[in-house]
């Protein structure tokens, strides 16, 4: 606050609570500044790979699912979120059939349906599924059997909660 010329003040009660408020300096550009290709996120390198790329979340966390689809929509893809394991498989499967399979799958290693790693070998079994890439997300540690992972084609895998730049430069890496 005191960089950008400002002051900030607390006003507070016992039993009551806090409020804290503060002051700023904000200038105005007289034309809006050019973004680089790292600030532009998915306008820079690989916009066109990535942009209505579908996508499909599994995670029983709406809040999780909620969260993705805001950063996926953001970067101009097109996701899909589903809760459990047997929505997953109807879905990609329903994809496949109409000719567009999903070429990148958000997956949730722990549902209270379905194991992540035994929902990614049951994508793997699908030939019509075979050039899925698959983005395990795991809450707690990585997963330890990393030649599981390999044996299964997992592209990539991130601890939850991932970050947004994170997951993004991990979506251009598999894609």
């Amino acid at each position: 606050v005191a960089l950008m010329g400002g002051t900030i003040t607390v006003d507070s009660e016992p039993g009551r609570g806090s409020t804290f408020a503060f002051t700023a300096q904000f200038g105005r550009r007289s034309h809006p500044p050019e973004l680089n290709a790292a600030e532009s996120g998915v306008m820079g390198r690989g916009a066109t790979q990535l942009y209505n790329l579908p996508v499909l979340i599994i995670d029983d966390n709406a809040t999780n699912c909620h969260i993705l689809e805001v950063w996926l929509r953001s970067w101009q893809m097109e996701p899909v979120a589903v809760g459990d394991g047997v929505a997953a498989m109807d879905t990609l499967w329903d994809a496949a059939t109409r000719g567009r399979p999903f070429p990148l799958v958000l997956l949730d290693a722990r549902m209270p349906d379905t194991d992540g790693l035994v929902l990614a070998a049951k994508i793997r079994k699908r030939p019509e599924l075979s050039a899925t890439r698959i983005i395990l997300l795991t809450s707690g540690d990585m997963p330890s059997n990393l030649g599981r992972l390999r044996e299964l084609r997992i592209d990539a895998h991130l601890l939850k909660p991932a970050q947004q730049d994170e997951l993004l430069e991990t979506i251009y890496q598999v894609m």
